[in-house]
């Protein structure tokens, strides 16, 4: 076995058995055991971390009955794609904000180090009930190379007529107005 792919679980370490790393696993008896040792000889024992995603380890196999030993070397992959947490869709008024501050921050975790980003995609009808719709895509890549992606849907409506309130009328006296403009301020 020259290379290993690993799906790391959410305490991100795999356990390493002799049955994942010998080719002929139906032959194996609870005699055989497995150590795994990094570049510079630490022995890590039979878990992996994920910190050791990217990096060739080698793999010691022991029989105690027989004495015998084998070693092989172990590319550890990390093959599974961030969690990604998305923000709810929202529907807001035209003069929000539609920045990620207003509309929600996408999260993601993974055993190993991860951005996120997005990129929005706009559609515009200054006809419509909804005259922007966004649909912003959010991105999550770990440190393997790992994607998740999700769709949050942003839209934007217009003030209908029986929404708009108008402040009550004044009469001002141009003399008053005269001595002071600001009178006519809402």
């Amino acid at each position: 076995l020259s290379s290993l792919n690993l799906s790391f679980p959410t305490d991100c370490s795999i356990n390493i058995s002799p049955q994942l790393v010998v080719a002929n696993a139906s032959a194996i008896t609870e005699a055989v055991t497995v150590s795994v040792f990094t570049n510079s000889g630490i022995n890590l024992g039979t878990t992996i971390p994920s910190t050791y995603a990217g990096q060739t380890l080698r793999a010691t196999v022991f029989d105690e009955c027989s004495g015998l030993s084998c070693n092989t070397q172990l590319t550890v992959r990390d093959v599974s794609p961030p969690v990604l947490q998305i923000p709810p869709d929202r529907t807001l008024s035209c003069q929000q904000s539609t920045t990620p501050a207003t509309t929600g921050v996408a999260t993601a975790t993974d055993c190993t180090a991860t951005t996120v980003s997005f990129t929005d995609e706009v559609t515009e009808n200054a006809c419509a009930v909804n005259p922007k719709v966004i649909r912003r895509t959010w991105r999550a890549v770990d440190a393997a190379g790992n994607v998740q992606t999700g769709v949050q849907t942003i839209r934007t409506t217009r003030i209908r007529p029986g929404q708009i309130r108008f402040p009550q009328d004044r009469v001002i006296d141009c003399a008053a107005y005269s001595q002071q403009p600001g009178l006519a301020a809402p």
